[in-house]
């Protein structure tokens, strides 16, 4: 069986450091894999750490097992006790076998940001604390917002979010400003590109554009979203024997 090849989705990744980028400018960039995603698979997440130390300075792996309890919560009706602790207990073998594959990468230079103790940021709790609450009071995030959750769902589990309950919902909309808060957080830590196998998230990238100055009053706009594609590659066959 052959490896991977990767190559960039001109399609859905955009910025403006991307020219810099794909020129082997090297900026600092995150690799972001989500939960359950074939992408951290030894194998795939090798060639693409590959690939990517060709291109990006400075890398940092971050895997979202943790953010995932909210998943938990909202679609399989777990306590908050129970998603912590199995969302906690997943991210840990998750972060142990993409360690594994950092290690065994001698020509890539990369680190692992966990995804916990970025929750942990004062940054991160205060982005929350503005999108979660304050958000509340602009019509144009609460829409944003409400469309990010609708696509979630209709992305992830093909449901009409119309049928989906106020707690649920209420769970869902958590998890999205979660994730937009980390996200932003690479940003300010210096990691403007960011890597991730699919199309960027119009909610993060509409924050980091600084369409809401009233709930963050900065922007970020060198963010530069690169978007992977992963193919696998034919084994070759062996040459015939010299008769």
């Amino acid at each position: 069986m052959g490896g991977w090849s990767v190559e960039i989705d001109p399609a859905h990744s955009h910025g403006p450091r991307l020219a810099s980028f794909l020129d082997h400018g090297r900026p600092a960039a995150s690799l972001g894999l989500s939960h359950r995603s074939s992408a951290s698979n030894s194998g795939r997440l090798a060639a693409t750490l590959a690939w990517l130390s060709a291109h990006a300075g400075t890398i940092v792996v971050v895997e979202g097992s943790y953010l995932a309890r909210w998943n938990r919560m909202a679609l399989e009706g777990a306590s908050e006790g129970e998603a912590s602790s199995g969302a906690a207990s997943e991210a840990s073998a998750v972060r142990r076998r993409i360690e594994r594959v950092l290690a065994e990468s001698d020509s890539v230079s990369a680190g692992f940001l966990d995804w916990a103790d970025l929750l942990g940021a004062p940054e991160v709790c205060e982005t929350i604390r503005a999108l979660g609450e304050s958000g509340e009071a602009d019509s144009g995030f609460r829409s944003a917002l409400r469309r990010e959750v609708d696509e979630y769902v209709a992305r992830t589990r093909g449901t009409a979010d119309g049928s989906l309950s106020r707690e649920t919902r209420g769970f869902l909309r958590s998890y999205v400003i979660e994730e937009t808060a980390v996200l932003l957080d690479l940003q300010r830590r210096g990691y403007i590109v960011e890597a991730y196998h699919g199309p960027d998230l119009p909610l993060v990238r509409s924050v980091a554009a600084g369409r809401f100055p009233s709930l963050l009053p900065y922007s970020f706009p060198q963010r530069t979203h690169v978007s992977i594609r992963l193919t696998r590659e034919m084994a070759k066959d062996p040459p015939s024997p010299e008769k």
